[in-house]
């Protein structure tokens, strides 16, 4: 069990803030950080997209998931227009030293909308799946997230999964609920590069009777299409 112990919980409720590497900049799809899929509003956006690319490490809800180590990324998508897109995403993540997952699959399907001329809104479901899972024990987890974008500046994102399962401290939590808020403020530094600064709360109360604060600085530096 101490091998399979996700040893990065610890630290990151101790220390109440995680730094997360920048994971890919899913700039087609609009996937932040590989923790929401809702795909742009654009009803221009229609028909495949692919996009690879690599991280330092994998962090999603201020959890580490690659152990400090590189990671390789691919995302495939395809955007059916007026907003609907349905996104297939590897991770080549580490989450334990010992024997556990060292491959993520996620599928997602998703769509967003515009309001009005300052808001828009969206939604997505999200499936997790993982290779090799420890006998007696899955990691996989399904996860649903709304949230809501105005002016492009702020994003307000909620997230649920009912079947979340983790080892803590050597025991197993398994499928219980989870929820996380966040907050991200986008500002344009230059006509190419965008800064943003989030942060959020990951509950994890129905496992370990609380949860912690996690935040994020980043920026996504643009060229052409």
């Amino acid at each position: 069990c101490r091998n399979m112990q996700h040893a990065v919980l610890d630290a990151g409720i101790s220390a109440r803030a995680l730094w997360g590497a920048a994971l890919l900049s899913m700039a087609a799809l609009r996937v932040p950080a590989a923790e929401s899929a809702l795909p742009a509003s654009d009803d221009a956006q229609h028909g495949f997209s692919f996009v690879l690319g690599a991280a330092s490490e994998y962090a999603v809800h201020g959890l580490a998931r690659s152990l400090g180590e590189p990671v390789v990324n691919a995302q495939v998508g395809y955007g059916f227009g007026s907003g609907w897109q349905a996104a297939a995403r590897g991770s080549t993540m580490n989450l334990n030293r010992g024997p556990g997952p060292s491959r993520e699959l996620a599928l997602y399907l998703g769509r967003q909308r515009a309001l009005n001329d300052d808001w828009q809104a969206g939604a997505s479901i999200a499936r997790y799946e993982y290779w090799k899972n420890v006998r007696g024990f899955s990691y996989d987890y399904t996860e649903a997230t709304i949230e809501a974008e105005w002016r492009s500046m702020l994003r307000f994102r909620l997230q649920y999964s009912p079947d979340y399962s983790i080892f803590v401290r050597g025991r197993p939590m398994r499928e219980f609920q989870t929820l996380t808020g966040e907050v991200q403020f986008s500002r344009a530094l230059h006509r190419s590069v965008l800064g943003t600064v989030a942060l959020g709360y990951y509950d994890l109360s129905d496992a370990i009777g609380s949860g912690f604060f996690f935040w994020s600085v980043g920026a996504v530096a643009t060229r052409g299409r």
